[in-house]
């Protein structure tokens, strides 16, 4: 019986460490979520929705090549900023 009460001594102490751990990264985290958030609020509020229009407006392929040359990486942006779609 005590070895069992010591082994879930043990495992609550990991737990606990673990919560610290994550809470950790999240915390550090936190900038970077929150830059990338306002990086693509401003970047919908100033961006003019017809010359984004012209640049996603062709097939697939192609909104995929402009959006990774423009470093979005995935396609999620330029399905955000296209109007009307």
């Amino acid at each position: 019986m005590m070895l069992f009460k010591k082994g879930v001594n043990m495992q609550k102490k990991q737990l606990i460490s673990s919560l610290r751990k994550t809470v950790s990264m999240f915390v550090s985290m936190l900038p970077i979520l929150a830059g990338v958030i306002l990086l693509t609020g401003l970047a919908l509020e100033f961006l003019p929705t017809d010359k984004v229009a012209e640049w996603f407006d062709r097939n697939n392929l192609m909104d995929a090549l402009i959006g990774a040359t423009f470093g979005c990486g995935c396609r999620a942006p330029s399905y955000q900023l296209r109007p009307g779609r």
